[in-house]
């Protein structure tokens, strides 16, 4: 059996130790419960590149799975991080797939790397962001906005 250890023998180092919930409070988290990879439209590209595509995408969402939301909503120009407007685009029903009270959630997009590999569109329910759609050819706002 180890030794007990008083409250007063802690170091300063050892008493703010956090827990794992304490560590990601507050960052980006992914569902990907509603990604829809059958969309016509928006879904993985079927090209000789897919598996660059696929680690490039993977490589984006793990760096803002280490932001907090906060930042990542407030990134705009870095990531082209923002709340899409339906009126906007070239689907001005949004996500009518989903229930209605999905439908009310805030939809958002962000881009992958530039320009070159398109965006992902979802939507936030707290700190969470559902991916939707993959978007690889920009065509949410092709025609639209």
């Amino acid at each position: 059996m180890p030794p007990r250890i008083n409250k007063g023998q802690l170091t300063k180092k050892e008493s703010t130790v956090k827990t794992p919930e304490q560590i990601h409070q507050g960052l980006v988290r992914f569902s990907f419960k509603y990604l829809d990879l059958e969309h016509e439209k928006f879904s993985i590209p079927d090209t000789a590149e897919k598996h660059q595509y696929l680690g490039a995408l993977f490589d984006r969402l793990k760096q803002i799975s280490t932001m907090e939301c906060q930042a990542f909503r407030q990134t705009g120009k870095a990531l082209r991080s923002h709340q899409i407007k339906w009126e906007d685009t070239s689907e001005p029903n949004g996500y009518s797939h989903l229930s209605q009270q999905l439908q009310g959630c805030q939809p958002w997009q962000f881009s992958l790397a530039r320009d070159e590999l398109g965006r992902i569109h979802g939507f936030w329910i707290g700190e969470v962001l559902y991916p939707v759609w993959i978007d690889h050819e920009h065509g949410l706002y092709a025609g639209g906005g």
